[in-house]
């Protein structure tokens, strides 16, 4: 069991929800969440589980995604399946997912997520699509049929309703549902096998780019004595010539391409080899102009 600490000294009643997670995955050897996983960051998970820490404050939004399904009990209706888990085995392993809800009267199997409206903004996340179609054929191998939708409902931690009114493209309501493919039952099929082929691998390959979340270098522009950018470039010409047109000592700030999932939410990555160089990178550079 990992160490969880209380570095901003959050209110105990904060630290003890925090701590107390009651999340069991049940009987299995993997779950659909833990599938879709990088296979070398469970590896070092599972290797380095009793050396993770991790502070209560970076936990607050787990915790208010288990608040979710305090709500989804209270919304339960008699005809629906509300936080049920379904079980499947195959190539020696027993796989469970659990489903948030499903509801056979719209043929709707729908998660529910705290999270930001960059995923609304950004369409479905491959991740929640893979997860969504997982669950379903787990559903539909425990004898649920009639499962035609398949939605994400995003509740937008960062909403803002000031932002909503100003911006054009900016989602109009706090809740916001994403829909999500069907795929062939052979595709899904497909993709729970091969990603259990990754798993069972003892030694996997260091995580994709892809799994890295990896963004882009970025050219920001900066104004003199300035700690945010005023406008972030993917084209270091296109930052040069926004500094021209600005008073003496702007410039045109270098970030590097940054592997996101490894620099903010990978609780392994000091035990990683490529986590460990990024973390112990050198600072960003500045081009003066």
């Amino acid at each position: 069991m990992h160490t969880i600490t209380n570095v901003n000294n959050l209110p105990s009643s904060i630290y003890r929800a925090v701590s107390n997670d009651p999340y069991n995955a049940g009987d299995s050897d993997i779950t659909v969440t833990a599938l879709i996983k990088p296979p070398h960051m469970r590896r070092l998970e599972l290797l380095h589980k009793d050396e993770i820490v991790e502070d209560a404050a970076d936990r607050i939004f787990s915790l208010l995604g288990s608040a979710v399904h305090t709500i989804l009990e209270r919304a339960a209706m008699d005809h629906c399946i509300v936080e049920k888990r379904f079980w499947v085995e195959r190539l020696g392993w027993k796989i469970s997912g659990q489903v948030d809800l499903i509801d056979p009267t719209e043929g709707l199997l729908a998660d529910f997520k705290v999270t930001s409206k960059f995923v609304v903004q950004g369409g479905i996340k491959p991740e929640h699509q893979q997860q969504l179609a997982l669950n379903k054929l787990l559903a539909e191998e425990n004898g649920i049929t009639g499962i035609k939708r398949l939605e994400i409902v995003a509740v937008l931690r960062d909403w803002s309703k000031t932002k909503m009114m100003r911006e054009k493209d900016y989602p109009k309501s706090q809740v916001a549902v994403i829909r999500s493919p069907i795929w062939p039952k052979e595709a899904a099929e497909a993709f729970l096998i091969e990603r259990i082929k990754a798993h069972q691998n003892p030694n996997p390959p260091l995580c994709t780019p892809e799994e890295r979340w990896q963004r882009g270098e970025k050219f920001a522009v900066m104004k003199k004595g300035a700690k945010r950018a005023i406008k972030l470039y993917d084209d270091a010409k296109d930052a040069a010539n926004h500094v021209a047109t600005l008073p003496s000592g702007a410039s045109v700030q270098t970030r590097p391409s940054e592997p996101i999932r490894c620099a903010h939410y990978c609780n392994v990555a000091q035990f990683c080899s490529f986590g460990k160089q990024w973390l112990n990178r050198k600072p960003e550079t500045e081009e003066n102009t």
